[in-house]
């Protein structure tokens, strides 16, 4: 651990006794120091170990975890997630990172001239003032969609590779690459950030940061995402600071930089080396340098949970509760008193008076009503408003996360995307082939409007990685509700069943079947027998 204490005498009595006699108490934001400055720090003794072979084979999000983060188990990881930072030193492991980035691929992935400022590409350092100067744009003026350049705006704001690298090697600026998964060389990147996916349900994303050295890209801050650094080559200093107040408590934006003027000493600082992994919750205020006696820095950051919170869940999930509540209340539907515009607002929210104050009460009382929905099935059963928000949560992130990294699809005659052509799928029914479902999470099943809708995930593609809702991703199909039961028991298979034990829907069950196989729902077993699967495919 970080910042050990002195020990010996009572210390050392309370140590035993399962308290922390160093810790400060009553004041939260000296609680949240202490726990930065107490940060873990981990060793993996391992000689020689590299992540590189589990991502390529394929392995669970659950099981890439656990290789990144050995010796620490799952439920270790759960002990910190989203609370307190750790550290992860692999002095015997320096390869560890080895064949997911390096600084070879940063540059070719420039010199490729696809990749354009602000979308995939920033340049930017810290000078000695400390300000952060930001150059995205190229040498010439042209670049960062300024104009005036003769190919147009998509051609102003194109990186030219030698002005980038420039920049890097002589003028000590950090080139942060965005998404690099989604060019063909961060497909390894793709297949790690995929498996993570499936274990976090929500999306996972990805930059990378080369660093000259001596240098700094960026002002100390923090950011609304759980982030895992990966040290892959270089050193690179770190300094972590405990929020300041209980509002920069898991955060659900990035906060502006911070002056270090204002910060005072960091709470906990480490020193990055090939093979060592850094977590940080969101709301950890941090900023990184390359040491001067170190070449250069290249680390990936692995983010997780950006805009994944109680609340958004809430928010989702109110509208949907107060729909319900209005149909089940009359006296939500009923007109407001009288003058009630002369009593609330903002022009009158320091007058005192009975009416005020029994409007607030009335606004309180229905609220009520409507909290009370959230957990209750509709007037007519089915589903509630939780329900049907994390339905709707889920629904966006089919729409933008990555598709298993093992699905692979092929292009039908009618130019759709599938996993299997109509012939083979009716082959593999009538030769009743034990049937296996896609892998986890890569599904989502609802009904909404007296209709089964089954959204997917497994023929997106690697621009829509991470992309705004509604950006293209995402196959929906529709369904006759009466092959609900069917559907569910198809995407929640433990074990490979052939379409004969399968219930009966009635009319159209082969078709649906067909449609399933089509689009990689439902697969043929891979292996013989009940062998068992590894997971069900809706989430």
């Amino acid at each position: 651990r970080g910042g050990p204490g002195p020990g010996g005498g009572a210390a050392a009595g309370a140590e035993a006794a399962g308290e922390d006699p160093w810790a400060p108490g009553g004041d939260p934001g000296a609680q949240r120091a202490h726990e930065v400055e107490k940060t873990s720090v981990y060793k993996d003794p391992r000689q020689g170990a590299r992540l590189f072979q589990a991502v390529r084979s394929g392995s669970s999000g659950r099981e890439l975890l656990e290789a990144m983060l050995h010796p620490l188990s799952f439920s270790d990881y759960e002990g910190h997630a989203h609370k307190t930072p750790f550290v992860l030193k692999r002095p015997q492991s320096p390869d560890f990172w080895r064949g997911l980035f390096s600084k070879d691929l940063c540059r070719r992935l420039l010199e490729r001239g696809e990749a354009k400022y602000c979308r995939d590409v920033t340049v930017s350092r810290v000078e000695k003032s400390g300000r952060r100067t930001n150059l995205n744009h190229n040498r010439g003026g042209v670049g960062g969609g300024g104009g005036g350049g003769k190919g147009g705006e998509d051609e102003d704001r194109r990186v030219s590779a030698a002005d980038a690298w420039h920049r890097f090697e002589e003028e000590g600026a950090s080139v942060r690459l965005l998404h690099p998964q989604r060019f063909p060389e961060g497909r390894h990147v793709l297949r790690l950030l995929s498996g993570l996916e499936g274990l976090f349900d929500c999306l996972v994303g990805c930059n990378t940061y080369l660093t000259p050295r001596g240098a700094q890209g960026f002002r100390p801050h923090y950011d609304d995402i759980d982030a895992f650094i990966l040290q892959a080559e270089g050193e690179k200093r770190w300094q972590l600071w405990a929020p300041r107040s209980e509002t920069d408590v898991n955060p659900l934006q990035s906060s502006q930089d911070f002056a270090p003027a204002d910060l005072g000493a960091p709470d906990f600082e480490v020193t990055l080396r090939p093979g060592d992994l850094l977590y940080m919750p969101r709301g950890l205020i941090h900023c990184a340098q390359t040491p001067a006696n170190c070449d250069h820095s290249l680390h990936l950051t692995v983010s997780t949970n950006q805009m994944h919170s109680w609340a958004h869940v809430l928010e989702a999930a109110f509208t949907e509760a107060l729909r319900q509540a209005t149909e089940k209340y009359p006296e939500l539907r009923e007109t407001p008193p009288l003058g009630y515009m002369r009593r609330l607002g903002a022009m009158h929210c320091d007058a005192r008076s009975d009416e005020r104050d029994g409007l607030l009460f009335l606004g309180g009382h229905f609220a009520k009503l409507v909290l009370l929905e959230l957990g209750e099935g509709s007037v007519e059963g089915g589903p509630s408003p939780l329900d049907r928000a994390a339905d709707a949560i889920n629904v966006g992130f089919q729409e933008q996360r990555m598709p298993p990294a093992e699905g692979q699809r092929r292009r039908g005659a009618g130019g759709e995307s599938l996993a299997m052509s109509t012939e083979a799928a009716e082959r593999a029914l009538d030769e009743d082939t034990p049937l296996e479902p896609a892998p986890l999470g890569c599904a989502r099943l609802f009904e909404e409007g007296g209709v089964a809708h089954l959204v997917h995930s497994l023929a997106n593609s690697e621009e829509v990685h991470a992309a705004e809702a509604g950006g293209g991703g995402g196959r929906r199909l529709e369904f006759d509700l009466r092959h609900a039961e069917l559907l569910e028991r198809v995407l929640t298979l433990r074990q490979p069943t052939p379409a004969s034990e399968l219930p009966d829907s009635g009319e159209d069950r082969r078709e649906m079947l067909i449609a399933l196989l089509e689009e990689g729902l439902l697969r043929p077993s891979s292996g013989k027998g009940a062998k068992q699967t590894k997971g069900a495919g809706a989430a």
